[in-house]
């Protein structure tokens, strides 16, 4: 990991504070991405973001997305913009399966990062995504989205940090943060900044870009 190119602030904890780790799991969903994150996405992105799909108001304090969409409204379902505008994309889908309690699981009952991933492999597909970051709060995610029945994250660049990222708690999760290591997928839609996520991204680890195929 490359020290001192970005001013990104760092997450790391307090000397001598203990931190003892929970799972990002179905019972404790919202995890806020740390700033230093967003800081280098909306870099990547030129500036600004236009749409983070699976926020709400406390998460966009720190994104500043142009919109979100909360969890009432489903951003697996809802718009996410105008017909013939391609945005820029970013998205920390939550972790949960989603159906409620006792209720029968079905298909549409899938983990709420694969709804989320095949909603953006379709707007892409549609040219209404100019291109998109992922952040995947564990690496089994990138193995499980190879079943997902639509190009797997690492058909594209991955950032893998060198320190765990530390989420930031929601009001119903625990204080502290997931124990496993997490990534960030970058997605060209209708533009192709590869060069410049690797560059910025690589500030945090290990940026892996795929040999194209044919």
């Amino acid at each position: 990991m490359r020290q001192g190119i970005f001013p990104f602030p760092s997450d790391k904890p307090a000397t001598g504070v203990r931190q003892v780790n929970v799972q990002h799991s179905c019972a404790k969903s919202t995890w806020y991405t740390p700033d230093q994150y967003i800081a280098a996405a909306r870099q990547v992105f030129g500036g600004k973001i236009d749409l983070d799909p699976a926020s709400d108001a406390h998460g966009n304090a720190t994104v500043g997305a142009r919109r979100y969409i909360t969890a009432t409204q489903d951003g697996t379902l809802a718009d996410w913009g105008p017909q013939g505008h391609a945005l820029s994309v970013w998205m920390n889908p939550p972790g949960r399966v989603a159906r409620k309690k006792d209720e029968a699981f079905a298909d549409e009952h899938r983990p709420l990062p694969e709804l989320f991933w095949l909603r953006l492999m379709g707007e892409v597909q549609a040219g209404r995504v100019s291109h998109a970051i992922v952040a995947a709060f564990s690496l089994e995610q990138l193995q499980q989205s190879q079943s997902w029945h639509r190009k797997a994250m690492l058909d594209f660049p991955v950032c893998y940090p060198a320190q765990r990222v530390r989420w930031q708690p929601g009001q119903a999760a625990e204080k502290t943060s997931p124990t496993h290591a997490a990534a960030f997928v970058y997605v060209p839609g209708t533009v192709d900044r590869t060069d410049e996520f690797r560059r910025v991204f690589g500030y945090f680890g290990r940026v892996v870009v795929p040999a194209p195929t044919w």
